[in-house]
């Protein structure tokens, strides 16, 4: 199992690196689970819709659209979308979808138009693997080159870098917090805490490097140190959420190990 998501009526759905895509009750122990369909790839990223469909995406460069009311649904993939692998995927209030893919590209649209090519808001340095959104409407992504806010309303918004984890570590997950704060997880195996009202990190000509680190707020060990002395690769932070009471949870996994959690923060 890879990425999950829950529905209004608290039903998971998972999807998994052999390409399934499940449905399942968490309340109930001895659900087997039913499977909604495939990706020829692993599938990268899961949300739903109001609308109660399943956007997926996924390895194999498709996103389709799933119907779980609907048994051996085939599933349907948005005509007009890009073939690109999609690592991420939220959507917002309105019902568009946000999506990260591996090309750097964060692109905004509309899963209930069959024919929409959906719009670039921006482009990262690298692979996007976690988008998120405010209650303002706001776009938070992150990757290999950081976390990132953009203005999905404004057609010229260049986007704003929050910052980067130390030795620039890649971003895995991000979640929005209360009063406008961000968190993020990343390889180097922390959990970081932005707030986009702090200061620049070019102040009076000069480049601070640490305003650009965010606060840490957590961490998970590792015995591995890269040159600098970061824990980077062996731990990695893979998913971050943010509680009704303000905790950070986290969940991580090595490299190729399983995921392990959840861990608070306070």
């Amino acid at each position: 199992m890879s990425r999950v998501a829950v529905t209004d009526e608290r039903l998971v759905v998972s999807g998994g690196n052999d390409g399934a895509l499940r449905f399942w009750d968490p309340r109930n122990p001895d659900d087997p689970g039913r499977e909604l369909g495939r990706h020829a790839g692993a599938v990268s990223a899961v949300a739903v819709t109001d609308e109660r469909l399943v956007v997926s995406g996924s390895g194999d460069g498709t996103v389709r659209l799933w119907d779980p009311s609907t048994r051996d649904d085939p599933g349907r993939e948005p005509s007009g979308y890009p073939g690109a692998e999609v690592l991420a995927v939220a959507l917002t209030d309105e019902g568009l979808a946000v999506s990260g893919e591996v090309d750097g590209t964060v692109r905004l649209w509309n899963p209930s138009t069959p024919d929409d090519p959906g719009r670039r808001l921006a482009l990262h340095h690298g692979a996007v693997s976690a988008v998120a959104l405010t209650d303002e409407g706001y776009v938070v992504s992150g990757g290999r080159d950081g976390v990132r806010l953009w203005d999905p309303s404004s057609p010229d918004d260049l986007g704003r870098e929050l910052g980067h984890h130390p030795a620039h570590a890649a971003v895995e997950a991000v979640a929005v917090g209360g009063e406008g704060l961000m968190v993020s997880g990343g390889t180097d195996g922390t959990v970081r805490l932005w707030d986009p009202s702090s200061p620049s990190p070019w102040q009076d000509g000069a480049y601070f490097e640490y305003l650009m680190w965010g606060r840490e707020v957590g961490s998970h060990k590792s015995n591995h140190k890269d040159p600098f002395g970061f824990g980077l690769g062996a731990v990695v932070v893979s998913a971050v959420t943010v509680t009704d009471e303000g905790l950070v949870v986290s969940w991580r996994n090595g490299r190729n190990g399983p995921v392990v959690g959840p861990e608070r923060f306070g």
